[in-house]
């Protein structure tokens, strides 16, 4: 993993619509990958409680776009999204008792994230049948911990949180991964302590070509 700052310089562009089309084409162009940790906005920074102020169907409108603009030649073939395990997409991976918790609670308690795991479900469908390389890792959920670089990515579930800087640490390592991982949906958690999970093995992409979209928060809390 890179320690240090990319030397070239980063581009930062501005546009009223993250999920335009012409936007989109001129951020993923000449990356060899694109990651995209787009999330939702609320009233209140992390508080699914308060008014959601994004679009509804945030995701998945990102996702179309992105599928239109990747199948250009000489775009990246290789996209991985921040999905989530707790709002619905990985439903049928729970338990019984987490499920039925988790559905009350985006049912009756914070219905924002039933909204959110809708549009995240979507999102998953069209990478699915896009013809990409694609990947949705999906954390339970969301920390502002610090770097453990202990990850565990599977599809096991199991209720446990993990740090936004470990997302973004095995982010990294699935975009440099030279062979495919055994799912392209793992869930994330931390690992148990001092057990540290490489699920792929490091590759040579050039870190410095990789796409990154990025809207405020992650996706899961």
């Amino acid at each position: 993993m890179p320690t240090a700052p990319p030397p070239a310089s980063v581009a930062i562009l501005v546009h009223p619509d993250i999920c335009n089309g012409d936007l989109v084409a001129q951020a993923i162009r000449d990356a060899d990958v694109v990651i995209s940790t787009i999330g939702p906005t609320f009233a209140e920074r992390h508080n699914a409680r308060t008014a959601l102020l994004s679009p509804p169907d945030l995701h998945c409108r990102l996702a179309q776009a992105l599928i239109g603009a990747m199948q250009e030649a000489g775009t990246p073939t290789k996209v991985i999204a921040v999905s989530t395990a707790s709002m619905g997409p990985a439903d049928a991976l729970m338990p019984l008792g987490p499920r039925l918790l988790l559905g009350f609670l985006r049912t009756v308690i914070v219905r924002n994230l039933r909204v959110i795991g809708r549009d995240l479900t979507a999102m998953e469908q069209k990478l699915a049948t896009s013809g990409l390389d694609w990947y949705a890792v999906r954390p339970v959920k969301l920390t502002d911990g610090p770097l453990t670089e202990q990850v565990q990515a599977g599809e096991r579930f199991v209720l446990r949180s993990i740090s936004r800087a470990d997302v973004a640490w095995y982010l990294l390592t699935l975009a440099e991964a030279t062979s495919p991982p055994p799912t392209r949906t793992p869930i994330l958690i931390s690992a148990p302590h001092r057990r540290r999970v490489r699920t792929q093995p490091l590759g040579t992409v050039d870190t410095n070509r990789t796409a990154l979209l990025q809207e405020h928060d992650v996706v899961t809390r």
